[in-house]
Parts: structure tokens; sequence; C-alpha cells
């Protein structure tokens, strides 16, 4: 089996646990649902952006928060980020 077979595996049986215990939780989830739950978990945002202690701008909490927001809405194909 190859490097690529087996991580697909391991991913496939990572969202399968992952799906159910969020389905578990929630409730049953439409497909554009599990579409962002496997994008986020994909994109790991928060261990892409930078953390700057102690300096001027927004906490890194709302950095990760924004990121994922601005994922959500390309997943979800919200048009505007205004009101």
């Amino acid at each position: 089996m190859s490097l690529r077979e087996m991580l697909s595996d391991n991913w496939f049986a990572f969202q399968q646990e992952l799906f159910t215990r969020l389905e578990d939780e929630l409730g049953p989830m439409g497909e554009r649902y599990e579409l962002f739950v496997a994008v986020l978990e994909l994109a790991r945002v928060e261990a892409l952006l930078p953390y700057f202690r102690g300096q001027v701008g927004r906490p890194e909490e709302d950095r990760a928060v924004l990121a994922r927001a601005f994922i959500a809405k390309a997943v979800f194909d919200i048009p505007t980020t205004g009101r």
C-alpha cells in the first residue's frame, strides 16, 4: 500500500469518527456542513496565523475566528461580508 493510500484511508477513518461525534452532539448535518467541517480540519487556520504576543492589534483568537468566518463564506457561497 502506498503512502498516499495509507493517508487517504486514515483521513477517511478520521472523518467518519469526527462526523459521527458531531452528529451525536448536534444532530444530522447537511452536505455543506460536512464540507465546512472537513475544510476547517484540513486547513487548521490556527496553525497558520502568526502569534504576536503583547503587540498592538486583534488578539490571536479573533484572527482565528475571522479566518474561519471567511472559510464559511466561501463554503456556503455567502455573497457579502456586510449586512
